[in-house]
C-alpha cells in the first residue's frame, strides 16, 4: 500500500469530489499525489479546493501544477482587463467562493498557487496541465503547450523522446472515462461539466472517480482493495451517466444524436445563453480593436480548426470556450460601444431570437404557399420601409444579405426593363465617392466596366450636378445609351447625400432610371432632420437600405425597394415543373419571383421581432441621437482646431465635408509638410487613437489625401463614450504634433 504515486484530474472548485476522493485514498506519509491544475473556477467551491490540497501537504507528498486558469486568476489580481477577461471564463465561481471579494482570498492560498510547478518528472513518468512537444525536454516546453493546448484529433502529440509515459487533464474526456493513448493518458474526465473527478493511480492503471456532489461512481469506487466510504445506492440516477459507444448501433427506431428532444435543446441554447449573457455584461471591458495575432497565436488558432471534419463529438462546454476564448475576441469588436469606425452592424440581441426561431422551425418562405405566415411578415417588414421611403402602394421589394446584393438587383432591374437583352452602349452614372459595391454589382450584372461613369463632385462631396448633364449629352453624341443614375443618400467616406430632386429632374427629362444607394443613411428617414436632408428620394425608381446599419441589426440584413414591384418581375421570375404554381398575387407574395435568391434564409423575424418588442419609436430616438452626437463631435473638433492653431500656427484641423448624417471625416493639416508627411502625420495620429483600445477611428481618402472618419451609428454608443473618444482625439492630437516635431 505504501509508496503509489496517485495523479489527480481538473478539479475546478468541485470541492466534494476531491473530498470523496481522498476519503477512498487516504493519503498517507510515502504517498505522492499530483495534481495536474485547474483547481479553481467553473465549479462552485474554489475557495475550499485550495483549503483541502494545502492541508494536504502535511499527510502526503503534494505535488502542485500550475493549470491556466491559475494563470488567468495570477493575471486578474493585476490586471482590470485581465480581471474580466477571468470572470468571463469562470472566475466567477471563484470570486463567489471568496464572498464577492478576492481580498477575502487567505495569503496561504495566494502562497499555495505561487507554490504550483509547470511540471513534474518521475523515472517513468511526466506529468502536465495541458500538452507537450515530444522533442523539446521539460523545460524548454512552450507556455502555450504547457498550459493551453488541448490534446483530441486537431493536436495529437507523439511519445516523448524520454520515452516516458505522459499523465496530463485539461483535454475534457466527455464520455467519462480515463482517455488512453498509450503513451498519453488523459484524466480531466468533466467533473464541472456533470461527470467525474478522477484519481488515477500511475503504477497499476487503476482510477477512482467522484461526482461533484461527492458520489463515487460504483465501479471506480477503490483502489487495490482500499477501505472507503460505503457505496452510495445510485438505482436513482445510474441511467442518467453519459455512457456513450462510437460502436452503438442506429435503427429505424432509434433517433440519431442529431435529433434533439426539447429538454435536450433547452438545455444546451441555455448553456449557450449563459455564455451570451456574460459576453454582453462585459461588453463594455473589452477593447475595441485588438492587436494583430502573433505567429503563435495564429498557430495556436489554427490549432483549434481541424483539417478534416473531427469523426467523434465534442462536449459543448469545450466547443464554446474554444469559440469565446479564442475566436469571438479576436479582430475588431464591431458590436462596442466605442466602435467608430466603418458603419458599425450593431448585432442587436433581440434579432438573434428571431433568427433562432426561423432556423430551428425552418420554414420556407421564399414561397408564400410554403409558409404563407413567415412570408407575410417579410412582407410587412418591407411595407413598413416602404412607408417610410414614401412610396405609394404600388411599391415594393425584398430582404437581402446587404447592399451588394439589393444594388447588383437594382442594376439588373434596370437594365432588363431599360434594354432589354442588347446592353452594349449603356452607360451608367455614379459619383466618384459611391461605395466600390456598385461598381461590382455592374460589373457582375453584366455591365463592361467602362459602361459606369464616374461623376466628380463638389466641395461637400455630392455629385455634380452640371458635370452629370454634359456627361449624358457626350455619351448620347456619341452613340451610347444612358439608362441609369445611381445616387447616394449616406456615402461612405463623409455621408454625403446627393441632390436626389435635382437628380431626379435630370433623369425624369432624360429618361433614365433613378437609383438612390441609402444604404447607410436610409434609416434615418425615421428622423425628422433626416427625412429633410433626403427630400426627393420617393421619386427614385429603386432605393437600398441596410436595416444592419440604421436599425442597428446583425450583418446580413439588406433591402431593395422598387418605386413599381413589376419591374422586378421581369428580371428575376422564373419558374419550372418542380416548382408549386406561383400565386401571381400581390397580396400573396412569392418573394422568390421577385430576386435573385432561391432557397435562402428567412430574414423577416429579424427585423419584426426587435420592432414588435420595442416599438419604432426608440428606433428614431435613437437615430436622432446619433446625429446629435455627431454635430457635438463636430463642435469639439472646432474647439480641438482653435487649441492647435494657438500652439501650432502652421497646423490646422480640416473637415473633408460638412457633416450632413453621422460621419466626421477630418485631418490635421501643417502647411509645411508635404503631402506624404501630412498623410505620414495622420495615420500616426489614428495609430494613436486606436492604440488605446477604448474606441476605434477608420480611415480613408478624401480629394486623394488620407482623412480620418468617425461613423457614429451604434444603439450602444452614447454621450459618455463620444466624450472619452474626443479626449483621446484631443491628447492623441497634442502628442503627435510634439512627436513629428521633435523628430
Amino acid at each position: 500500500m505504501a509508496n503509489r504515486t496517485i495523479a489527480i484530474g481538473d478539479i475546478h472548485g468541485c470541492a466534494d469530489a476531491l473530498q470523496s476522493l481522498l476519503d477512498v485514498i487516504q493519503p498517507e506519509a510515502s504517498d505522492t499525489i499530483i495534481t495536474l491544475g485547474d483547481y479553481i473556477d467553473r465549479g462552485p467551491k474554489s475557495s475550499q479546493v485550495i483549503s483541502i490540497l494545502a492541508d494536504l501537504i502535511t499527510q502526503c507528498t503534494l505535488v502542485p501544477l500550475l493549470g491556466n486558469h491559475e494563470i488567468m486568476m495570477t493575471n486578474a489580481l493585476k490586471s482590470r482587463r485581465d480581471f474580466e477577461f477571468w470572470l468571463y471564463n469562470g472566475g466567477k465561481a471563484t470570486l463567489q467562493s471568496y464572498d464577492g471579494d478576492m481580498n477575502n482570498m487567505p495569503m496561504h492560498h495566494r502562497t499555495f498557487i505561487n507554490f504550483c510547478k509547470p511540471w513534474h518528472e518521475t523515472e517513468s513518468h511526466i506529468f502536465l496541465h495541458a500538452a507537450y512537444d515530444p522533442s523539446l525536454p521539460l523545460d524548454q516546453q512552450p507556455d502555450e503547450l504547457l498550459f493551453w493546448q488541448h490534446v483530441d484529433e486537431r493536436f495529437t502529440p507523439g511519445p516523448h523522446h524520454s520515452g516516458k509515459t505522459i499523465v496530463c487533464g485539461h483535454t475534457p474526456q466527455v464520455e467519462g472515462d480515463v482517455g488512453d493513448l498509450g503513451h498519453i493518458k488523459l484524466i480531466d474526465t468533466f467533473c464541472y461539466g456533470d461527470l467525474w473527478l478522477t484519481a488515477y493511480d500511475v503504477d497499476t492503471g487503476e482510477y477512482i472517480q467522484a461526482r461533484t456532489d461527492g458520489m463515487l461512481r460504483p465501479e471506480r469506487s477503490a483502489f487495490r482493495k482500499n477501505a472507503g466510504p460505503p457505496q452510495i445506492d445510485d438505482s436513482k440516477w445510474n441511467d442518467d451517466l453519459r455512457v456513450k459507444s462510437a460502436d452503438w448501433p442506429f435503427t429505424e427506431s432509434s433517433p440519431s444524436p442529431l435529433e434533439l428532444s426539447g429538454n435536450e435543446f433547452e438545455d444546451l441554447t441555455r448553456t449557450v445563453a449563459t455564455r451570451l449573457g456574460d459576453y454582453l455584461e462585459n461588453q463594455n471591458a473589452f477593447p475595441v480593436k485588438n492587436s494583430p495575432p502573433s505567429d503563435s497565436t495564429i498557430k495556436k488558432l489554427k490549432q483549434r480548426l481541424p483539417p478534416t471534419a473531427p469523426r467523434q463529438p465534442a462536449a459543448i462546454e469545450e466547443i464554446l470556450d474554444t469559440i469565446f476564448n479564442d475566436f469571438v475576441p479576436s479582430g475588431y469588436n464591431t458590436t462596442s460601444h466605442g466602435f467608430l469606425a466603418y458603419v458599425p452592424g450593431g448585432g442587436l440581441p433581440e434579432a438573434a431570437l428571431g433568427d433562432l426561431i426561423a432556423s430551428v422551425t425552418n420554414r420556407y418562405s421564399p414561397v408564400w404557399v410554403a409558409a404563407p405566415a413567415l412570408a407575410q411578415i417579410e412582407s410587412t417588414v418591407v411595407d413598413w420601409f416602404r412607408q417610410m421611403v414614401g412610396y405609394g402602394k404600388n411599391a415594393g421589394g425584398f430582404l437581402t444579405t446587404g447592399g451588394s446584393l439589393a444594388n447588383m438587383s437594382a442594376l439588373v432591374a434596370a437594365r432588363v426593363k431599360m434594354l432589354g437583352d442588347d446592353f452594349s452602349l449603356a452607360r451608367i452614372y455614379t459619383s466618384n465617392q459611391s461605395h466600390h459595391c456598385v461598381d461590382k454589382a455592374a460589373f457582375i450584372a453584366g455591365f463592361p466596366k467602362s459602361n459606369l461613369r464616374k461623376v466628380g463632385v463638389n466641395p461637400d462631396q455630392t455629385i455634380d450636378l452640371e458635370a452629370l448633364k454634359k456627361m449624358i449629352n457626350s455619351d448620347r453624341a456619341a452613340g451610347f445609351q444612358p439608362i441609369m443614375v445611381v445616387a447616394n443618400a449616406g456615402t461612405i467616406n463623409t455621408g454625403a447625400v446627393d441632390d436626389l430632386t435635382g437628380l431626379h429632374e435630370i433623369c425624369d427629362a432624360e429618361n433614365l432610371w433613378l437609383h438612390v444607394d441609402a444604404a447607410y443613411g436610409g434609416f434615418f428617414m425615421l428622423t425628422e432632420q433626416g427625412r429633410k436632408i433626403m427630400r426627393g428620394i420617393e421619386q427614385a425608381d429603386s432605393v437600398v437600405l441596410d436595416p444592419h446599419k440604421g436599425m442597428f441589426l446583425p450583418y446580413g440584413t439588406g433591402c431593395l425597394l422598387v418605386k413599381n414591384r413589376d419591374d422586378l418581375l421581369p428580371a428575376f421570375s422564373f419558374t419550372s415543373e418542380y416548382m408549386p404554381e406561383m400565386s401571381g398575387d400581390t397580396t400573396r407574395q412569392d418573394s422568390c419571383e421577385i430576386m435573385p435568391e432561391l432557397s435562402r434564409d428567412h430574414r423577416g423575424l429579424r427585423i419584426w421581432l426587435p420592432v414588435m418588442r420595442h416599438g419604432i419609436q426608440v428606433f428614431e430616438t435613437l437615430l436622432q441621437e446619433k446625429l446629435d452626437l455627431t454635430a457635438w463631435a463636430q463642435a469639439r473638433l472646432q474647439q480641438l482646431k482653435q487649441g492647435i492653431n494657438a500652439t501650432h500656427p502652421s497646423v490646422n484641423l480640416e473637415l473633408a465635408a460638412q457633416p450632413q448624417l453621422s460621419v466626421l471625416a477630418f485631418r490635421l493639416y501643417d502647411s509645411e509638410r508635404t503631402p506624404q508627411q501630412n498623410d505620414r502625420l495622420n495615420q500616426n495620429w489614428l495609430d494613436e487613437i486606436n492604440e488605446d483600445g477604448s474606441v476605434m477611428l477608420s480611415s480613408t481618402r478624401v480629394n486623394d489625401v488620407f482623412v480620418l472618419r468617425i461613423c457614429v451609428l451604434s444603439f450602444r454608443t452614447h454621450i459618455d463614450r463620444m466624450q472619452q473618444a474626443m479626449h483621446i482625439i484631443t491628447e492623441s492630437a497634442k502628442s503627435v504634433l510634439q512627436t513629428s516635431e521633435a523628430m
